[in-house]
């Protein structure tokens, strides 16, 4: 007697040709996934996964109608697609964020959620609604995909950041050490950044100050690209918005209290995403610390300094003094002299011509004494029309430089608004004599100097006989 509820042969058949049918789908859907794994992603840069997954899941034994990997924007506050092929008819912004890993399953869509630090993303695949819905074999094999990818995902990431951290601490390290180089003044601000185009490896860089006492940017050095002129390169490179912006960065050399020094101009390596972030970091910090030292430079110089000719002050003039007569006093070899220079008739320039008229003629005169000195010596504005210089010499050595200062000052012809300003000084010198001389007497004396050369006829030098010392 036959049993009425034993499955037929021919429907046994179908059942063992379809589970073989899986069996057979699952080793040649792992097969593809090793392969992928070994071949593809191993060797490859986090920036190319979202592709080369994309392009996995796009082939046909898959059969979706589409495939897409999406990353969170937090700041957006909604997926964006990173790489994808073919249509959905999911709707994108419907889709809630979700931090950590996750997998929703429907009949035709899976969603795969996983974080890689602290970013969110999204693989989708999907079918029509006319297809078959995804088998639970294939729902299966969509969970192990998710799951292979995100953790070969996060170690490249945290691979490339290691990587990225080597590179920039050791970049960092010589950047310190060009910043120190730099605020010890054995470097100067364009070696710094010339060293650091290279080290960094940019395509390019101009590096443009301010000129001293103007309000003018000059080139002063560059590399990778030929010019000369501060202008012409912002054309150049602003002739083209997009390569502008997409090849080179301009950072202005200035801080909060709009103290400008000058600006740089680079050109970062933007096809390679882990140099340029290695670039830019570095080159932030060097720019920021350069600015840094140059402020203390202007602050000191400003503290030191007048600020109409450059010259030094009076109260650094007086303290140099001090202190060079102190060594004068503990070497006895050590020769020191003080002269004073005051400008001829300049209150009748200051109202033949204007004040700033005889600003600039007091900028000129600055220029003449400076150029009449030699390294030890010092110069600065004493008051008004007074310049007191420093001179580390004996009483033939300042005479020789007190006439050279005068003459400088007697060829000066000043050019203000069309007219020309011809400008003659007097200048009084005294040496340094004795153990008791004080700063106030030498100057003393050196000024009682400078009003004989005036009682004498002015343009002339008065002081102590330039004699065999």
């Amino acid at each position: 007697m036959s049993d009425s509820t034993a499955t037929p042969m021919s429907d046994r058949q179908g059942v063992s040709d379809h589970l073989a049918s899986y069996n057979q789908w699952t080793m040649d859907a792992m097969t593809a996934l090793v392969n992928f794994a070994a071949i593809t992603l191993e060797p490859a840069p986090p920036e190319d996964f979202p592709r080369h997954i994309v392009e996995f899941l796009s082939q046909p034994f898959l059969d979706l109608t589409y495939a897409g990997i999406l990353m969170f924007d937090f700041k957006e506050g909604r997926w964006v697609v990173l790489s994808s092929k073919g249509k959905t008819g999911a709707d994108l912004d419907s889709i809630p964020t979700f931090e950590g890993t996750m997998i929703l399953e429907e009949d035709r869509e899976i969603y795969s959620f996983f974080s890689l630090l602290d970013r969110s993303f999204l693989i989708l695949v999907t079918r029509h609604e006319t297809q078959m819905p995804f088998s639970p074999h294939e729902k299966s094999f969509m969970s192990l995909f998710s799951t292979l990818v995100s953790s070969f995902y996060q170690m490249k990431i945290l691979a490339r950041e290691v990587e990225e951290k080597i590179v920039e601490m050791s970049t960092l390290s010589a950047s310190n050490k060009l910043v120190k180089a730099l605020n010890e003044n054995t470097v100067t601000v364009e070696e710094v950044f010339l060293e650091l185009h290279d080290s960094l490896s940019l395509e390019g860089i101009v590096v443009a100050l301010v000129e001293p006492g103007t309000d003018r940017i000059t080139v002063t050095a560059s590399r990778g690209i030929a010019t000369t002129d501060w202008e012409s390169i912002l054309r150049e490179i602003h002739t083209d918005e997009n390569r502008f912006v997409e090849e080179w960065e301009v950072f202005p050399l200035y801080d909060e209290h709009l103290i400008v020094h000058g600006a740089v101009i680079c050109r970062f390596s933007r096809q390679n995403p882990t140099l340029y972030a290695i670039q830019r970091r570095v080159f932030d910090y060097t720019a920021g610390q350069v600015i840094t030292i140059l402020n203390q430079r202007q602050f000191h110089v400003e503290a030191l300094s007048d600020p109409l000719t450059g010259l030094a002050n009076r109260r650094h003039l007086m303290k140099t003094l001090k202190d060079r007569i102190r060594a004068a006093r503990l070497e006895p070899l050590v020769k020191l002299s003080v002269a004073m220079a005051d400008i001829d008739h300049f209150k009748q320039i200051n109202d033949a011509y204007g004040h700033q008229a005889g600003d600039a003629v007091l900028k000129a005169v600055a220029g003449a004494i400076t150029s009449a000195l030699r390294g030890t010596d010092l110069a600065g504005r004493y008051g008004g029309e007074e310049f007191l210089i420093i001179l580390q010499t004996g009483r033939k050595g300042a005479y020789k430089v007190a006439e050279r200062i005068r003459r400088n000052i007697e060829k000066l012809k000043v050019k203000h608004e069309g007219k020309t300003i011809t400008v003659t000084a007097s200048v009084g010198y005294a040496a340094c004599r004795g153990v008791t001389v004080s700063p106030d007497e030498l100057v003393a004396r050196a000024d009682a100097y400078l009003y004989q050369a005036k009682n004498e006829g002015r343009n002339r030098v008065a002081g102590d006989k330039p004699d065999e010392e």
